[in-house]
């Protein structure tokens, strides 16, 4: 595996996403509900709040540290969202867009958010991540990943299955200029996600994950070695029987 060295002269503040840590936003009461600055693009995310205490067990319980999606403490602060990163043989997909500061073309920087798995769904799934790419609020069941510019995606193809614990995503991405939002989700197919049934005999047969902190820095670097290891993954191009063509 090649190794990333960087020779770091700076990093920006973590200004770059507007109310990355969900903690800006009204009280929810049901799910569904967003933290201000966030708008959904596939289906609902759900605002998570230490500040809802209804504790009534269905859809309007989204209170900290027990949910209707499970039970985990912020990483930090009082609020994450949880999201739907698929399920098996459907496509089912939750993303989620917020708005970032201007990206600045061929510059470096250094996305980085927590994630968790909901203890309550069957499933855990790799695939976490976001894209940097324009797209359009999709209401039907059927999700179009033709319309996704996989060059602008970044993902973490590890499966976390670990229910208990917050792990970092933090990866690198060269932007490619005017790029203003970030979108949270799984932007893969089933065919290419990788599914795993674990920890409870739920009849809830998704994979949801917790997000919370989410940042983009822009990086200042004098010695980039591995460029390489950097530059963005081949496009993927789908064929009319939904098949990745490389």
């Amino acid at each position: 595996m090649k190794t990333l060295i960087l020779l770091l002269i700076s990093f920006g503040v973590n200004a770059q996403v507007y109310n990355g840590s969900f903690e800006v936003a009204s009280c929810p009461d049901f799910i569904g509900n967003k933290a201000d600055g966030w708008h959904n693009v596939r289906c609902d995310s759900d605002l998570i709040s230490r500040c809802d205490t209804s504790r009534s067990v269905d859809y309007s319980d989204v209170g900290v540290p027990c949910n209707w999606f499970g039970c985990q403490q912020p990483q930090e602060g009082n609020n994450y969202i949880a999201l739907c990163l698929g399920a098996i043989n459907n496509d089912i997909r939750e993303w989620v867009r917020g708005g970032i500061e201007p990206m600045v073309k061929d510059s470096v920087y250094l996305i980085q958010f927590y994630y968790s798995r909901s203890d309550r769904y069957q499933l855990a799934a790799n695939n976490i991540g976001c894209y940097f790419g324009d797209l359009s609020y999709q209401y039907s069941f059927y999700t179009d990943f033709s319309v996704i510019d996989y060059s602008k995606v970044l993902t973490e193809r590890n499966m976390l299955v670990d229910a208990s614990v917050w792990v970092l995503f933090s990866q690198y991405y060269i932007a490619k200029g005017g790029e203003t939002t970030i979108t949270l989700g799984n932007f893969y197919p089933d065919y290419d996600t990788k599914y795993e049934y674990y920890g409870n005999d739920s009849e809830f047969h998704y994979a949801y994950y917790y997000i919370d902190n989410v940042s983009v820095t822009k990086v200042q670097a004098t010695d980039l070695k591995e460029y390489q290891y950097l530059k963005p993954k081949p496009v993927i191009n789908f064929n009319l029987l939904g098949q990745i063509t490389k």
